[in-house]
């Protein structure tokens, strides 16, 4: 009985000490409750002094740390010195698994996995010929059998050697060695971690350095669930102490009656030895059970009385621990319930930020194809206004040309008014020829006086032709066409009442009338420079080819340069059309111009609505859902 109540006092005292003990110093009040615990809880401390240890002593070394993951096949944790290289592989008889070394107890793993070395301000990782392979940050280093290339590793990337294995025969799988890799400089900083781990993400919010320290508050949250589970388990180890120490007070009771019931026994008995007794001797022995009574009675009180008291101390704590316990249980029953809506908050977070990003990546794809077309739009309006802005300036110095040409040829007209008087002449002549024809047809028209009457026509259109200006000439040569039809008219007329070889002299005429009037046509501003020449060339030749050259050579000659002249205007017609057509295109590109303008300006806006968008969680709820969003991310990646 003593025994018992020593030891529910020493557990007493044990567990107000331990609930005494602040948050910070849990693990180690732990060690009186989970001896197993108290190691992984101490472990990292142990490796923190070793590290600095070795960090003392090899000062300018360059290290490299293996961190196991929860996902791991477990091992302790690894401080690697980097001075050669380190040999990652399976432990064999001649080299066994140790805290300084890269060996581990690992049937996934072959003997030579891989090799971990530093060289000139980097390290370097590489497979040698593994079966199941090496991984950094779930990227396969080479194919199984090959040996892969030396790759650059940074620290906080996460490595993997070896896959799971499942046996078929035991059904058993084998885990695969997953750390987290620390690496250290020889002058004891740590080395820059990889942009893929800690960089900042450009298509979102949520970068990997916070995915990493969601990583190291979940770890705490673990631990502190943990503490929680011991307190959990050593208050219930404790009502199991209280509801011993009352079984062994019930049983203490029950002892003492015994004893009073062997007391009045032995009473009994002395009254039946004491008729054998003198008077003396019996009072003596009574006077010694009476002390021995007494005695007895005080310790019995006393010991029932400590035993009442204890039972009461314990009954209180029992009570206090009791509503500890149903306290502790609704503080866990909130945690997992706050720790299921952070877990649906985050995956409507990350469906929201997978959503965002895809539509993120569409609209910047979109923008880099309207950005190349609309590039390609403006350098091809470029080029088009440039050919444009050519022509326009080969029309201006054409017209600037046809202009002073057409100044120059009115300034002719003197000439041409000579060359009508020779024609004149010409004409008389043939009067005088032809005079026994008209002698002839008494009854029909003078062709000497038509002809006349045709020229004065003529030299009225030239006199017209000189007082006009350039944006005249399409009705001056309007109101040509319909005197030539006059003319043509006329010299229907004249050919129908004519003899044979009158109306093939006639019409001769009406060939160099029409000559006549196509070139004042030519005239024009619209015509080529090589038009102008060569109507210039043939009115200076006209002359002599009316009086030395026959009648039929000096008709095709004038179809020939009306021809000419018309397809030079035909063809001056056709450019101007194109002119037209290249600046309405110009334009209709300068409008495309315009709008795709606005629309990347549209693109650019909500990309950065995207960008700038951010997501807040509550501050109470950080811890939980960061433990279920790292779950989530560890599910998928593993």
């Amino acid at each position: 009985m003593d025994f018992a109540i020593g030891q529910s006092f020493s557990t007493n005292k044990e567990y107000q000490e331990t609930y005494s003990i602040k948050s910070e110093k849990i693990p180690v009040a732990m060690v009186v409750a989970s001896s197993g615990w108290v190691q992984n809880a101490n472990f990292t401390n142990e490796n923190d002094n070793n590290m600095s240890t070795e960090s003392e002593t090899n000062k300018m070394t360059a290290k490299g740390m293996l961190i196991c993951r929860d996902n791991s096949h477990a091992f302790e944790d690894r401080t690697l010195v980097l001075d050669l290289p380190v040999k990652i592989g399976r432990s064999v008889a001649r080299t066994r698994a140790s805290p300084d070394n890269a060996i581990f107890d690992c049937k996934v793993l072959s003997r030579n996995h891989a090799l971990l070395w530093y060289n000139a301000g980097k390290f370097y990782l590489q497979d040698t010929r593994s079966s199941n392979g090496t991984f950094v940050n779930n990227q396969r280093l080479s194919s199984t059998g090959l040996q892969s290339k030396a790759t650059e590793v940074s620290s906080g990337d996460i490595v993997q050697f070896g896959v799971d294995v499942m046996e078929s025969t035991r059904k058993v799988t084998h885990g695969c060695i997953i750390a987290t890799l620390k690496l250290f400089l020889p002058d004891g900083k740590e080395a820059k971690a990889s942009r893929t781990m800690y960089g900042t993400n450009p298509d979102g919010d949520v970068t990997l350095e916070d995915l990493y320290k969601l990583d190291q508050y979940i770890r705490a949250a673990s631990r502190r669930e943990q503490v929680l589970h011991s307190k959990l388990a050593y208050l219930q180890k404790l009502v199991e102490n209280t509801r011993k120490a009352a079984t062994q007070s019930w049983k203490a009771l029950i002892d003492e009656d015994r004893l009073l019931t062997h007391v009045k026994t032995i009473e009994s008995q002395l009254l039946a030895y004491s008729k054998n007794f003198t008077e003396d001797k019996i009072r003596t022995e009574l006077i010694k059970l009476e002390e021995q009574k007494s005695q007895y009675q005080i310790a019995a009180k006393d010991a029932l009385q400590k035993v009442h008291q204890e039972k009461l101390e314990v009954t209180q704590k029992l009570i206090a621990l009791e509503s500890r316990l149903n306290e502790t249980e609704e503080e866990c029953q909130s945690l997992h319930e706050i720790s299921k809506h952070a877990q649906i908050e985050l995956q409507e977070l990350a469906l929201k930020y997978s959503t965002a990003e895809m539509n993120l990546a569409q609209l910047e794809a979109k923008l880099v194809d309207k950005e190349q077309t609309s590039t390609e739009m403006v350098l091809s309006a470029a080029q088009e206004k440039q050919d444009l802005i050519e022509k326009v300036m080969r029309q201006t110095k054409i017209g600037n040309f046809l202009r002073q040409k057409l100044n120059e040829n009115r300034s002719d007209s003197v000439k041409i008014h000579k060359e009508i008087t020779s024609l004149r002449n010409y004409m008389q002549t043939l009067q005088d020829m032809n005079s026994k024809l008209s002698e002839d047809s008494k009854d029909g028209l003078n062709p000497v006086e038509a002809i006349n009457a045709i020229l004065d026509t003529l030299n009225e259109m030239i006199a017209d032709s000189e007082n006009i200006d350039d944006l005249e000439n399409l009705a001056v040569s309007e109101d040509n066409h319909n005197k030539l039809q006059e003319i043509d008219s006329n010299e229907k007329i004249i050919i129908n009442s004519k003899s044979d070889s009158f109306s093939q002299c006639n019409h001769t005429r009406d060939h160099i009338l029409q000559t006549f009037i196509a070139t004042l046509e030519s005239l024009k501003g619209d015509d080529d420079l090589e038009a102008q020449h060569v109507v210039n060339c043939e009115l200076s030749e006209l002359r002599d080819w009316l009086i030395r050259e026959p009648n039929e050579q000096v008709m095709e000659k004038l179809k020939e340069l009306y021809y000419r002249i018309k397809n030079e205007n035909s063809r001056m017609q056709e450019v101007n059309e194109e002119l037209v057509i290249l600046k309405e295109k110009f334009i209709v590109s300068n409008i495309e111009k315009s709008e795709l303008t606005k629309q990347l300006k549209t693109f650019t806006t909500h990309c950065g609505d995207l960008l700038n968008a951010s997501y807040s969680v509550p501050i109470q709820y950080f811890a939980l859902v960061a433990v279920a969003f790292v779950w989530m991310l560890l599910e998928k990646m593993f």
